[in-house]
Order: structure tokens, then sequence, then C-alpha cells
């Protein structure tokens, strides 16, 4: 009897195990592929874009450049307290 509980235990731990697998390596393809190009404006900042105020039109008008090609934008802080606009990944 508990040979047969220690069986079922260690089916639904490899069962288990192997599930994780999969699915990790399902995942590390499918986020393996190439989602910014070199010339793409996601995941950075974009100093051209000029002065962005966070909470202000500048940052609204930074969200919609970025929108054209990702999911947005934001004002991001750097030191003394300068900002840029920065597109999301």
């Amino acid at each position: 009897m508990a040979t047969m509980r220690v069986f079922t235990f260690v089916l639904l731990l490899v069962l288990m195990l192997c599930i994780g697998l999969s699915l990790s390596i399902l995942l590390a393809q499918f986020c393996s592929e190439e989602v910014v190009g070199q010339d793409s404006i996601c995941c950075r900042e974009h100093p051209e874009f000029g002065k962005c105020v966070p909470g202000n039109e500048s940052e609204e008008n930074c969200n919609s450049y970025c929108s054209k090609q990702c999911r947005g934008g934001f004002c991001k802080r750097f030191a003394n307290n300068h900002h840029k606009c920065h597109c999301y990944c």
C-alpha cells in the first residue's frame, strides 16, 4: 500500500516537471524572437523628442509618438530630475 502511494507521488512529480520543462521551452522560443528591430523606436529614449515633463501635455505627446510602433511611452526620469521620452518595449 505504501509503495503505491510513493509510486503515485513520484509519477505526479515527474509529470509536473515535464509540464514545467515543456512550458519553459515554449516560452523561451517565443521570447527569443527579436521583438525590437534596429530601426524600432521601442525600448529606447528619444532626446530628439525634446523636453518631456511628467503629467504634462509633453508626456501625452511622448505617449502618442511612441504608440505608433510600441505600447506607448512616458517621461523617464534621469539624473538631476531630467526627463526624456522613453518608449515601452
